[in-house]
């Protein structure tokens, strides 16, 4: 076992766990309501900032503060929500799937994580990082799923190069 193993091993681990703790609910509730926020600030913010404008004076600053007050207010809405219902599936002796899906939402979160990592050290562009990484066993088979994670990046982000 590689020291990359072992990183890589205990990062997928560690989401499993906080997924399991967390839960299902709660995991997707906080995902879910963070999309749904960026949805309805990105739709609604434009009617909110002039009211927000007397307190944030520039017209750009109250557009952004209303995008981030509607993302937050809709975010915490869904979460509350997530634990309303985690309570409800609980209170009927449910909890166990709950804490179940948690798990395996977390064991995929940290493979969607480990995966960005190795992505991350396959683009460095030094050939005994890329041999460190195909000799590991989860690295080298994240590594080879790369280019099929890759294209489904739309082709106008592959070679974005912010700097």
């Amino acid at each position: 076992m590689q020291p990359l193993d072992l990183l890589l091993g205990l990062l997928i681990a560690w989401f499993g766990f906080m997924g399991m703790r967390a839960g299902l609910l709660h995991e997707s509730a906080t995902l879910v309501g963070f999309g749904l926020g960026l949805l309805a600030g990105g739709r609604f913010y434009e009617k909110l900032a002039p009211a927000l404008a007397p307190w944030l004076g520039s017209r750009t600053l109250s557009s952004l503060g209303a995008f981030l007050l509607i993302l937050l207010v809709t975010w915490v809405i869904v979460v509350f929500l997530g634990i309303m219902l985690r309570d409800f599936m609980r209170g009927i002796h449910l909890g166990w799937l709950d804490y179940l899906g948690g798990l395996v939402f977390g064991l995929v979160k940290g493979l969607f994580l480990a995966e960005i990592l190795v992505l991350v050290l396959m683009a460095i562009p030094t050939n005994s990082l890329h041999e460190t990484v195909m000799r590991s066993i989860i690295g080298g088979r994240l590594a080879r799923l790369g280019p099929d994670i890759i294209a489904l990046v739309p082709p106008v982000l592959r070679y974005w190069k912010p700097f």
